[in-house]
């Protein structure tokens, strides 16, 4: 019996949102090709997104690895790009209202970084949510078999019990080791059709 459902947030709840696409943008502020750099850039970001820098370490550790002295604005980046870049998507909103209506638990678990998070909820974007799993504040991130476990701690259910949702198929593969159902996002259409089949809406 299905009692929580879980939601990633970027392409799900949210439209538009593409690491490869902010990883371009970070490196051509810096004036670097995003290719020549994508290893220290992943490596530097994944520190970031597991909360394990602040924003400022995050900066002073690009222009120290890159020798580059700081770009003007730098500090403005991030917020810019996530205000310019990312938008609700109201349909997925409503059908995320349908399950809470049906008395399932509902919560996110997703990868994200401080700037965004507050972002967020400062926007209200977070509201319809019960529970929030973010990266940067629990020091891990998908698809680590961690933050599955610890959003079913969470939420006091088994794996058996819940649904995830997400718009990657690697991190979904994890989330079935646990013992979720799984649902590969591609739109809220979709999305709607598979929770019907489930019956939780």
């Amino acid at each position: 019996m299905i009692k929580a459902v879980f939601f990633d947030v970027g392409n799900v709840v949210l439209s538009n949102c593409t690491v490869e696409s902010f990883h371009e943008n970070l490196s051509s502020f810096l004036g670097l090709k995003y290719d020549e750099i994508k290893p220290k850039i992943d490596k530097i970001i994944n520190t970031f997104i597991k909360g394990q820098t602040t924003e400022r370490e995050f900066w002073q550790k690009l222009f120290q690895t890159f020798k580059i002295s700081p770009k003007k604005g730098y500090n403005e980046f991030i917020q810019k790009e996530f205000r310019d870049s990312w938008i609700l998507n109201k349909e997925t909103i409503e059908i995320v209202k349908s399950v809470k209506a049906a008395g399932y638990k509902i919560a996110v678990i997703s990868n994200t970084i401080k700037p965004h998070v507050e972002y967020m909820k400062r926007k209200g974007w977070y509201e319809p949510f019960s529970v929030l799993i973010l990266s940067s504040e629990v020091g891990m991130k998908k698809p680590e078999v961690g933050i599955y476990k610890l959003a079913l701690k969470k939420l006091r259910v088994k794996g058996s019990e819940s649904i995830f949702i997400d718009d990657k198929k690697k991190n979904l593969v994890t989330a079935k080791k646990v013992g979720m159902k799984t649902i590969h996002f591609r739109s809220p259409s979709q999305l709607e059709i598979e929770l019907k089949k489930l019956r939780v809406i």
